[in-house]
């Protein structure tokens, strides 16, 4: 059982509370170039180094958000969405992102993926 007084237990769910904040994105703008570095940064490339166009697709990227992105990007295009048939079914999915802060911070995540690096340099 835990010893804290009630204004201890209030003061750590305030800090909590401003951790779980600062973590979450405070503009849709800042939710897009977050997710957009992150699937730069980790995702899985083919031999030569190429990340396949599944790895951008709005789903994948932007889950339950998705028509508020799509929404979001008809007023401020920072990408432009394409749609793709597979194995998988029909999928829509990024095909240029246009805002050049975001594109310079996905090609140095990229520039950077270990795994992009290992596939490249393995043969």
């Amino acid at each position: 059982m835990s010893k804290l007084r009630g204004g201890q237990i209030v003061h750590t769910l305030l800090i909590n509370v401003h951790i779980i904040m600062s973590v979450i994105p405070k503009t849709m703008r800042e939710l897009i170039k977050n997710a957009l570095v992150n699937v730069h940064t980790n995702c899985t490339t083919d031999q030569y180094g190429q990340m396949g166009k599944y790895n951008l697709s709005m789903y994948s990227l932007f889950k339950e958000r998705t028509e508020e992105v799509e929404e979001y990007i008809k007023t401020d295009p920072l990408f432009t969405v394409s749609t793709y048939g597979g194995r998988g079914g029909v999928y829509r999915a990024i095909t240029t992102i246009v805002d050049p802060e975001i594109k310079r911070l996905c090609n140095e995540a990229f520039a950077k993926n270990p795994n992009r690096l290992r596939n490249l340099n393995r043969w």
